[in-house]
């Protein structure tokens, strides 16, 4: 036979420990130091909740479903997170806390002791929340965000993405492995451009230029 508990009545403010230690042998009580991910919003579990409390906001007791009549739908329970506890230290027995609270208009502070801060969304979703706190609220959820596909799936990626050179493998027990590449490898810059001019010290720009023409025309004659 199975236990279980379910909650007769939601609160108004809904405070939720987050179990960041355990119990060693040896060691006694030892902190969890893994990052919990905790959401904005919390849609209360609707399986907790006893038959009266379904009944007092409107869900079916059977299947936990809000329940269809000529007016609109009730919605479940939805609270909204304001203010998280974090404990900073590597150890239960001691260490440092810190909150981060959200006003009525939406802006998030950092409360360090005296010391307080403006904080963005995302920075207090990323806290070592110890406690968080969510307060019943009217408003719903927001949809989820499709995520478009990933660049690599791109056909544009794909036709412009740099093809690898080709290759010939060969079989040798039972493994391939690269022997050579097909082709000859392009010309050096050495192979292609003629000489550069040596300076001799003392002729200007002019006479190196003469000295480097007359050169490469005897060169010519000498071939023919």
């Amino acid at each position: 036979m199975k236990k279980y508990t379910t909650v007769d009545s939601l609160p108004v403010v809904l405070t939720l420990s987050v179990k960041h230690f355990t119990y060693h042998p040896e060691q006694g009580p030892v902190k969890l130091q893994q990052f919990v991910k905790y959401p904005h919003f919390l849609e209360f579990p609707t399986q907790l909740l006893s038959t009266a409390c379904r009944a007092e906001n409107g869900l079916d007791s059977s299947d936990a479903t809000p329940v269809h009549g000529s007016g609109p739908l009730t919605p479940l329970p939805v609270y909204e997170l304001f203010a998280v506890v974090s404990h900073l230290g590597k150890y239960v027995v001691g260490g440092h806390y810190t909150c981060v609270c959200r006003d009525n208009k939406d802006q998030w502070f950092r409360y360090d002791d005296e010391h307080v801060t403006s904080i963005s969304e995302a920075a207090a979703l990323s806290e070592t929340a110890y406690l968080l706190l969510y307060i019943r609220t009217s408003k719903q959820p927001p949809e989820p965000v499709v995520v478009p596909p990933s660049l690599s799936s791109s056909p544009f990626i794909k036709a412009t993405s740099v093809s690898a050179p080709r290759c010939k493998s060969s079989n040798v027990t039972g493994k391939k492995f690269l022997v050579e590449r097909i082709g000859k490898q392009p010309a050096s810059a050495s192979s292609v451009l003629p000489p550069a001019p040596r300076l001799i010290p003392g002729m200007s720009p002019t006479k190196l230029a003469v000295a480097t023409t007359s050169k490469a025309k005897k060169s010519s004659k000498k071939k023919a």
